[in-house]
């Protein structure tokens, strides 16, 4: 597996949210369980030593042709994969949790009145679109599902692009990824948002076919934060509304699905709904979705302007040579 360029982008993302958490967490009132730092720097440790050691036994192993040496390169390729995409996405993804905490605990007022009047004024109505769903046969279930299965498929997907040596998916994933994760969250600090449930107050008759933590379960760790206590970070509760990362997920994630055959046209459909059951499961408005869209769409195609850019500098340079 060569060295490709879109590497950068989740190493730069990493190294700027470190550096932003390195300064930031001192000076917030949020303080790290020292169970996650060190169960991350274990897991990144190891996922680094793994893509290390496969990658030498792939080297040794090169010119073995026989069954045995052609098999070890066949596994340790596929561990090669998975790991350095495992290295790339644990110091993006842990980075941008603290951060979403610290953003919450800045005490930045609230805009859900904005992002409310903005859905009326493109004709939405939240809690009319809350109680249709949820009095509309099969359609909680059916939106639920859809929604918690980002849960599985942040996990079948890149086993999916691991297992076809679709490398150059799988990196962009990571890239992709690292980038959107790193806007939401920035995003999120300067237009914070406890989202509608928090907002409108939903009777629970109105969502009472959902789970009972539909779109709420943020809710205890989002005022703790803004109360300026001390917190003490031990799980991620999902703190972001405005943009839905949910949303931006959705469209990356069938993306990256884009050239498997069999599975693109059920990763669409599934993604489709998930955004669909963002709003009323999920607790987001009409535009944390619509911006979550835009944001997904503006990231791949910076990605694959970067990629092309890169590329056609490389031949260039080639040609040169």
């Amino acid at each position: 597996m060569k060295p490709d360029r879109l590497i950068v982008i989740p190493l730069v993302v990493a190294g700027l949210n470190l550096a932003v958490l390195a300064v930031w967490l001192p000076r917030s009132t949020v303080t790290l369980d020292p169970a996650i730092v060190r169960s991350f720097g274990l897991l990144e440790a190891f996922v680094l030593a793994l893509y290390l050691f496969s990658r030498f036994i792939v080297y040794r192993a090169r010119d073995d042709q026989s069954r045995l040496g052609r098999a070890f390169v066949v596994v340790f390729n596929v561990a090669m994969r998975a790991a350095l995409y495992l290295a790339l996405m644990v110091p993006v993804a842990v980075p941008a949790v603290v951060l979403s905490y610290l953003a919450a605990a800045a005490g930045v007022p609230l805009v859900d009145a904005d992002l409310s009047a903005i859905d009326a004024a493109l004709g939405f109505d939240w809690l009319g679109f809350l109680a249709l769903t949820n009095e509309a046969a099969f359609a909680p279930s059916v939106l639920q599902f859809a929604y918690q299965s980002l849960n599985w498929q942040l996990a079948v997907v890149p086993i999916i692009l691991i297992a076809t040596s679709q490398t150059r998916c799988l990196l962009e994933l990571a890239a992709l990824i690292g980038l959107t994760v790193t806007l939401t969250v920035a995003i999120s600090a300067v237009v914070p948002v406890i989202g509608p449930y928090g907002y409108y107050h939903p009777a629970s008759a109105l969502f009472d076919a959902y789970s009972n933590v539909a779109g709420s379960s943020h809710l205890a760790d989002f005022d703790a934060l803004r109360s300026g206590e001390p917190f003490l970070l031990k799980r991620n509760a999902g703190l972001v509304s405005f943009p839905s990362f949910h949303t931006i997920l959705a469209v990356l994630l069938a993306f990256a699905m884009r050239a498997t055959p069999y599975v693109r046209g059920p990763a669409i459909v599934l993604n489709s709904l998930l955004i669909v059951g963002a709003v009323p499961f999920g607790g987001h408005y009409l535009i944390d979705t619509l911006a979550g869209g835009a944001i997904a769409a503006l990231s791949i195609y910076f990605v694959c302007f970067f990629r092309v850019g890169t590329a056609r500098q490389a031949g260039l340079r080639s040609r040169a040579a």
